[in-house]
């Protein structure tokens, strides 16, 4: 950062530059030319513009917005997973009561203790593990939910971009711009 001979700081300027010119990842560019902020963010701010008024991508992007999420499949495995738990915790409960009316007084209470007891552990390993894949289908099923939902706020940015970038102080304009980067993905 230069300063001025009083003391007090110059502008500063932001450029781009290829992240490939100091042979960060194995190769080295030739491309020694940088790009000043400024110019190419407004040449994003127009593609993205003329994107977004194109009738084309504005039908499709619609399409993908009001597509149904399909959480049948998930809602099946779900519904599987908390009949298969529900029918393990009432062997739990039979074994725990059967093991109450045990005679004490039988030759063989020791044997038969130790038998609904390992009965019981083996239920109790096979309650944790389906509660485990119950909580996981469920994080599955709202991820993809969730996934609907960005979409959706994506195209409702793009929409707006124009009004928004040109409201945006530099910084905002920086981070709107890398959080877009990755809409190839959601799309």
């Amino acid at each position: 950062i230069k300063r001025r001979p009083d003391g007090t700081r110059y502008k500063d300027f932001l450029y781009y530059g290829c992240k490939h010119r100091t042979m960060i990842r194995g190769h080295k560019c030739s491309f020694s030319k940088q790009i000043r902020e400024e110019l190419l963010d407004e040449a994003v701010k127009e593609v993205i513009v003329k994107l977004v008024s194109n009738p084309k991508f504005a039908d499709m992007m619609q399409k993908k917005i009001n597509m149904k999420v399909d959480t049948d499949e998930i809602d099946k495995e779900l519904e599987s997973i908390e009949k298969e738990l529900r029918r393990h915790i009432l062997k739990k409960d039979r074994i725990i009561e059967e093991l109450d009316y045990l005679n004490v007084e039988d030759k063989h209470y020791s044997r038969m203790k130790n038998d609904y007891n390992d009965r019981l552990y083996k239920i109790y390993d096979k309650i944790e593990e389906l509660e485990n894949l119950l909580s996981e289908t469920r994080k599955k099923k709202r991820s993809i939910e969730n996934d609907k939902v960005t979409a959706d706020n994506v195209y409702k940015t793009l929409i707006y971009f124009e009004e928004l970038y040109d409201q945006m102080n530099q910084e905002e304009k920086r981070q709107l711009l890398k959080s877009l980067k990755g809409i190839g993905t959601l799309v």
